[in-house]
């Protein structure tokens, strides 16, 4: 068996990284999805057999030690997740996967997943692996890997909320101006949230 958690970094700059109330809803709506709705998806699309059905909703009566399953989600929400997998193979392809629909879907958005070490559910308990996780996520937020993105090259407009390059024109209540990728993925994930949708029915 091999556990698999998934965090996200620096909520507070990347949803209140500027003074728009319509950039704040989406940034939240798609830090909610990343270790939720993303994770589930994830388990759905990837070829694994899990305690998700088809429908997206866990399953209870569906344990990885009973057999008949490759994968089960043990929680998420709350900004975190937990899976169980059978096989290292199948974990490796859940964290390529989800980091590649993170990077397309929510630009900027610190994604942390951390992959344990194989046990023996016989031997081992799930607690102990869990907390092996606690510790391994903890020590990788505490020391990120350094990166230097390219922010942009010849002639750029920076972004009104964020600084960064633009990568388009946003418009927001008859207001244009020039949008990081990131606000542009804030802006659509507003547009598609609850919070928006029944603000738009009270109006």
């Amino acid at each position: 068996m091999q556990c698999v958690t998934v965090d996200t970094g620096g909520i507070q700059g990347y949803v209140f990284g500027s003074n728009r109330l319509q950039e704040n809803i989406g940034a939240s709506h798609l830090v909610a999805q990343a270790t939720c709705d993303w994770v589930v998806e994830t388990l759905r699309t990837a070829g694994t057999t899990s305690n998700v059905t088809a429908t997206g909703v866990l399953d209870d009566h569906q344990c990885i030690e009973q057999g008949g399953i490759d994968a089960e989600l043990i929680y998420a929400g709350g900004g975190n997740a937990l899976v169980m997998f059978r096989n290292p193979t199948q974990a490796e392809r859940f964290t390529r996967e989800l980091s590649t629909m993170a990077l397309a879907r929510a630009p900027g958005l610190q994604l942390h997943i951390v992959v344990g070490k194989p046990f023996d559910w016989g031997i081992n308990s799930l607690k102990q692996a869990h907390e092996n996780l606690a510790i391994e996520l903890a020590e990788q937020k505490q020391a990120p890997e350094l990166s230097a993105p390219l922010l942009g090259l010849g002639v750029t407009r920076p972004c009104q909320s964020t600084g960064l390059p633009a990568t388009g024109q946003a418009n927001v209540a008859g207001e244009h101006y020039p949008a990081h990728a990131s606000i542009h993925a804030k802006l659509a994930a507003a547009g598609s949230s609850e919070w928006n949708r029944q603000s738009a029915a009270e109006q």
